[in-house]
């Protein structure tokens, strides 16, 4: 028995012991944590992420190479789309300018001042255009 009283008293120095080295590690963990006001912390990593963005931001403004590549990407894609819209609106409006033109010719018929003035009010822009076709004797006396 006596030996499981010293076995007993050597346990509870050991936890007692423990439980000290517990609470310390506890004390310090928690000593750690108040030195950072973690509003603050987060403010300052976002303050960071900031500048970061913020000087990259100015690198690539201020940088002539990577100006120049994006200027060149996006002329390229430009030009794309540019010779695209041309294709498929070209053959739109050329579609459309010769439907205009033969209702012009088959609706106005023969009333030539109708024709003028229907041009005149409703395809100003295309009068140039529009008038050699449907009166191709008046665009040659004005080309003698």
């Amino acid at each position: 028995m006596e030996y499981l009283e010293i076995v007993n008293s050597v346990v509870l120095a050991i936890l007692v012991a423990l439980f000290f080295m517990q609470n310390k590690v506890l004390n310090s963990v928690k000593t750690f944590f108040e030195i950072f006001d973690i509003k603050k912390v987060k403010e300052y990593v976002k303050m960071n992420e900031e500048t970061v963005l913020g000087k990259a931001s100015n690198l690539i403004a201020d940088d002539g190479k990577v100006r120049d590549i994006m200027h060149e990407v996006t002329k390229e894609k430009i030009d794309e789309i540019s010779e695209y819209y041309k294709e498929v609106m070209g053959k739109e409006h050329l579609e459309l300018f010769h439907s205009t033109a033969y209702l012009l010719e088959n609706c106005l018929g023969k009333q030539k001042e109708e024709q003028l003035r229907f041009i005149d009010e409703f395809l100003p822009n295309n009068k140039a255009k529009i008038m050699p076709y449907l009166f191709p004797e008046n665009s040659e006396d004005e080309k003698s």
